[in-house]
């Protein structure tokens, strides 16, 4: 049994569940109340297309980040995590930061971001929103 696989059944042992959370392109856990209607699949079970479709959307959010000429961030140097919701139309449909402590930074990447063409919808049971990390660093001279 993998350690995960491990980690699962004492959460579930305790009444919790793991939640899979993607962010920088690695998979965690989260934690929150045990609920068998809504459990997600044993940490081991993650579909690949879950993980590859978090990486879709990460390096699809980079290229329109890398392509703001306007700095509608509005700073240079930054590091956020956020939660992403793309539709079935494959469109980021909603994005917020999980600790908006800067308001422009939210408002400058929301706006950028919101009803951008990720260029596929969500894989089948994909659970949104999508937890990445994003990091941008102004270049030196």
């Amino acid at each position: 049994m993998s350690s995960l696989n491990a980690l699962g059944r004492v959460l579930r042992g305790l009444g919790l569940r793991a939640r899979h959370v993607v962010a920088g392109g690695m998979l965690g856990l989260g934690l929150g109340g045990a609920s068998p209607a809504l459990a997600d699949p044993p940490p081991g079970d993650v579909p690949p297309s879950w993980i590859a479709y978090a990486g879709h959307v990460r390096a699809r959010i980079e290229q329109v980040l890398s392509a703001d000429e306007t700095g509608a961030a509005g700073r240079a140097d930054w590091s956020v995590v956020a939660r992403v919701w793309v539709d079935q139309n494959g469109m980021v449909s909603g994005f917020a930061l999980r600790e908006p402590a800067d308001a422009v930074l939210a408002r400058g990447l929301q706006g950028l971001l919101l009803g951008q063409p990720v260029g596929a919808p969500p894989p089948a049971g994909l659970r949104l929103p999508i937890v990445l990390r994003l990091d941008r660093t102004a270049p030196r001279d």
